[in-house]
């Protein structure tokens, strides 16, 4: 235990010293070294350390990272070498957020916090912290013992660690504890929010709810603090969550400092749960027209245009928020871009790992098509996360992406369904003469399926 604190102590003041200070740069050509990228970014300040990232071969996967002596001086690189060329090919360098943390879902819900960080610690290396979420709006007097919410969230001590896990994860044949194959993702980060935007809202998060939680309920939890001028509850998600708009920030702040942890009855006096209180975040419908508008950017190949990654990779909610709630979807349906409704199609989770696929570079709308989107989208949606976690590690070195990309999905539909169902369903077939004969040819894999 001794030893797990000092590692996590020891790692927690790495993080601190070297945070901000490095910068993701993709679209980088075959032939480009270590060296050249020194070369670039030596005039944005001292660099302390580089790496290209390549495949077991040793060959570039076309995407790397520079680490700064000093914050600032990754925010130069990213203001004056974003967009610039090398060899003809446009450079996309960003501030790189170093994610650590794995979402876990589809757990058993009988295991205590206990027993899965114990678990977790024996199956993989280099964990730092285990959260997994529990439920609170049980019957406090029952003798059961207190259930799950069936996911977690897993620090790890790198980014390449958590990647590994990650990679392992995706394995169809993966079980953790030999009894239950997980659903193992990328946890959002919190987006950058203007800290000024932050202290005007007046707008109380409210989680952890019971199913019958309503308008009238939350009214009278949380009149007492001031002005309440709406409350809403929204069910879109596995568990309701609420909003409360008080009429100042200051009764919003008391709300919070007095409620949030706080255990309260329920509804009709049902059953006792720790409510959670936080400030609403302002991001998500943001993020989203963002990301919308990164898509049309890409498609639309605009000369000299530069895709904004200033809002981060991974999303817009904390590993707070997300332990504390389901993250509610904010999609718009009145979309008039074909490809842009597919995409607004997909499951949250789907939707939301391909937009990160496409704003990092690793494959682009003309790789991932429309085509491709409507075949990902015949899968469940474990196994179309599955065919997105295996491109985001593996597809930014393949030559022909939308080929392999498609061979990802038809090697999920044999999986999911057998490899008779596939042959009746060609949407995706038309691409590959070889597909079309049967034959799921690739360089990661060769199978046959019989007709």
């Amino acid at each position: 235990m001794d030893r797990r604190a000092a590692s996590q102590g020891d790692y927690d003041e790495q993080d601190r010293r070297v945070k901000g200070a490095e910068v993701f740069v993709g679209g980088l050509p075959r032939s480009a070294t270590e060296g050249t990228l020194r070369e670039i970014f030596s005039t944005c300040g001292e660099i302390v350390d580089l790496r290209i990232m390549k495949d077991q071969n040793g060959v570039s996967k076309g995407f790397g990272f520079v680490r700064f002596a000093e914050r600032e001086c990754a925010y130069i690189a990213k203001r004056q070498k974003n967009g610039i060329e090398l060899q003809g090919k446009r450079l996309a360098v960003d501030l790189s957020l170093d994610q650590d943390t794995l979402f876990f879902g589809n757990l058993c819900k009988e295991w205590s916090a206990e027993e899965f960080e114990e678990l977790i610690h024996k199956t993989f290396k280099d964990v730092i912290s285990v959260d997994l979420a529990t439920a609170s709006n049980l019957d406090s007097s029952t003798s059961k013992r207190r259930l799950n919410r069936g996911f977690a969230f897993v620090r790890f001590s790198s980014h390449g660690a958590a990647a590994r896990v990650l990679r392992i994860g995706s394995r169809t044949d993966f079980m953790l504890g030999g009894i239950l194959h997980p659903a193992i993702n990328w946890a959002e980060r919190e987006s950058n929010v203007d800290a000024d935007e932050m202290a005007k809202i007046k707008t109380a998060f409210v989680g952890n709810l019971p199913a019958n939680a309503n308008e009238e309920y939350l009214k009278k939890l949380f009149g007492h603090f001031g002005e309440v001028i709406r409350v809403a509850v929204s069910r879109k998600g596995q568990y309701p969550v609420g909003f409360i708009h008080f009429g100042s920030r200051s009764e919003l702040d008391n709300a919070i400092k007095e409620m949030d942890g706080k255990t309260v009855s329920g509804p009709n006096r049902g059953p006792s749960f720790k409510i959670q209180v936080s400030v609403a975040r302002p991001a998500v419908e943001n993020d989203n027209k963002r990301s919308r508008e990164e898509v049309k950017t890409r498609r639309s190949n605009v000369s000299g245009g530069k895709p904004d990654y200033s809002h981060g990779r991974y999303g817009h909610d904390s590993v707070e928020r997300q332990t504390k709630a389901p993250r509610l979807s904010n999609r718009v349906a009145d979309v008039t871009d074909p490809y842009e409704a597919a995409l607004n199609s997909l499951p949250s989770a789907v939707n939301e790992l391909l937009l990160r696929i496409l704003r990092l570079g690793i494959g682009s709308a003309y790789d991932i098509d429309i085509h491709c989107i409507k075949s990902l989208s015949e899968l469940p949606e474990s196994g179309a996360v599955a065919v997105l976690n295996q491109f985001l590690i593996t597809g930014s070195d393949k030559r022909n992406k939308g080929e392999y990309f498609l061979s990802l999905i038809a090697k999920r539909k044999v999986e999911a369904f057998g490899a008779a169902q596939i042959l009746q369903d060609t949407t995706y077939l038309s691409r590959n003469s070889e597909i079309q004969t049967k034959r799921y040819r690739h360089q990661d894999y060769d199978y046959t399926a019989s007709g």
